[in-house]
């Protein structure tokens, strides 16, 4: 019979220091006794070691420093650095500008929850990064005036939702929506106050718009230790002198409780030196002269690039190939002699019974498409929330242009904007013209400013990107971009499409396709 025990899980550091202050451990338990990597010492030896782990643990806590030294020998010379995944680690991260947090949350297997500027009144919170030095009062006038148009415009859009008959029928919609999921009629109080903090959150997240890169933010970090030395690692050859102080105080904290488990955190010349290489490679190549940053129309926003024409028929290959046991040689050449309603039927009794908050099968994961999106800051900030997609994001650029939230231009906010969308843009001139390689220069460009966004992702991640994104709680910028790529996905794959759409339509959406 099965035996599963706790071995162990996160606890606060505060309360384990209150328990020094009061008497329950010493300072000595805290630093020698209570550490993770103990629980990644016994595990490293369940592979080698006949003792039940159990054993292994008490053991390792018994004889911590015996344990580190096991690590370190288990990680550098036998290569098992998987060992130290094992160990877990709460950060909380305070004074960090939205442009580093960007690269912290590119770390895959981490977890984040970060302070959100959709939903929380912002104050004039930001810094001024080292290397603008010289620029210090010019950003300061430019965040103040930022800042102060933030204020201006959250007082105006406030007004303008909770007065706007199209927009009260949209809160409505999405309480609707929420009464669906919950099974659950919601009384005429309820629904009022629920429909206040929804109508005020579209005004604060619309005003962001104005906001800087360089505006500060918290958030809660979690990471196992392989994956923070991986980032740290990272860091080290950071353009941003910001990313590489977060990286130097992550370590110095993770190092005063897994010693033995951060090992490879100096950079080698691969890191140092590959992007610069190629660039010079290029640079060097007579390649045809292109336009480095061509003009789009709002058509070009989403585009769908090296389109697989051949995605449903590898899609219902592999459906085969999982249901009959066949090569996957032979289910594609049967895939391909199918009638499409044929090929339809194989998805429909695939898909049979799906509730709206499963995921559909791992057979999705084969076909892929690929996107390039140009995409606002405000966009992005919760399009890298899915992470396991491949996204490769170019740089904030002011030729990429702006988004301008609707509302801003149907309450006659747009001149205003434009002169702090102006005023960010001259002054990031000004800062590329006499510092051409720096990436610091970003810092004075706002949530408004676009970036190209090169994105590949399979067709079962696009279903979880679709079911948040097009839901009606999703916030209409990055709803708009779901909303496109979902539709370029149709025209390729209507198969593959077949019950893909926000929560809020799951069931019309299955039951339309059912209903034949």
């Amino acid at each position: 019979m099965v035996d599963v025990i706790l071995a162990g899980y996160n606890v606060d550091r505060n309360a384990l220091e209150d328990l020094v202050r009061k008497g329950a451990i010493t300072n000595d338990d805290l630093k020698n006794f209570l550490t993770p990597e103990t629980i990644s010492a016994a595990y490293a030896r369940i592979s080698r070691d006949p003792a039940a782990v159990t054993e292994l643990r008490r053991v390792a806590r018994g004889e911590v420093e015996k344990a580190r030294k096991s690590n370190q020998a288990i990680i550098f010379k036998m290569g098992h650095h998987s060992v130290a995944e094992h160990a877990v680690l709460n950060f909380d991260i305070l004074g960090i500008s939205k442009l580093a947090i960007e690269t912290l949350e590119a770390q895959r297997l981490c977890s984040y929850t970060e302070k959100s500027q959709r939903y929380i009144k912002l104050g004039e919170d930001y810094i001024i990064p080292n290397e603008l030095k010289g620029f210090e009062a010019e950003c300061r006038d430019l965040f103040h005036a930022q800042n102060k148009a933030y204020n201006e415009f959250y007082a105006i859009l406030g007004p303008y939702f909770q007065d706007s008959k199209r927009h009260i029928a949209l809160a409505h919609e999405v309480i609707d929506a929420e009464e669906e999921q919950i099974g659950k009629k919601f009384s005429a109080e309820t629904r009022q106050q629920k429909l206040e903090p929804i109508l005020d959150g579209w005004a604060k997240e619309d005003a962001r718009y104005t906001l800087s890169l360089a505006t500060t933010g918290q958030l809660g970090f979690t990471t196992n230790a392989r994956d923070l030395e991986k980032f740290i690692k990272y860091t080290t050859v950071h353009q941003l002198k910001e990313v590489q102080e977060l990286g130097k105080k992550l370590y110095d904290s993770a190092m005063s409780v897994i010693p033995s488990l951060l090992l490879f955190f100096e950079p080698n010349d691969y890191l140092r030196n590959s992007k610069r290489r190629i660039k010079q490679h290029l640079s060097s190549m007579c390649l045809p002269e292109i336009e480095p940053y061509p003009l789009f129309s709002g058509d070009d926003e989403v585009k769908l690039v090296m389109p697989d024409k051949e995605a449903d028929n590898k899609l219902v290959a592999t459906l085969i190939r999982s249901g009959t046991g066949k090569s996957y040689t032979k289910a594609y050449a049967k895939a391909t002699c199918l009638t499409f309603n044929e090929k339809k039927e194989i998805v429909k009794k695939t898909l049979e019974g799906i509730q709206q908050w499963d995921a559909v099968p791992r057979e999705f994961e084969i076909p892929e498409l690929t996107y390039e999106i140009i995409m606002s800051a405000s966009c992005f900030a919760q399009f890298k929330r899915h992470r396991m997609l491949t996204l490769l994001p170019g740089p904030y650029e002011p030729a990429f242009g702006y988004t301008i939230p609707p509302s801003i231009e149907k309450s006659g906010l747009s001149p205003e904007f434009n002169q702090i969308m102006h005023h960010a843009e001259t002054l990031y001139d000004k800062i590329k013209k006499e510092m051409p390689e720096t990436e610091a220069a970003a810092y004075v460009l706002t949530n408004a400013h676009n970036r190209r966004v090169f994105v590949k992702m399979n067709v079962r991640e696009l279903y979880h990107v679709s079911r948040f994104r097009e839901d009606l709680h999703a916030q209409w910028d990055i709803r708009e971009k779901a909303t496109k790529m979902v539709e370029l996905a149709k025209g390729v794959m209507p198969l593959a499409m077949l019950l893909i759409g926000g929560k809020h339509e799951f069931q019309k959406i299955y039951n339309s396709a059912y209903s034949d």
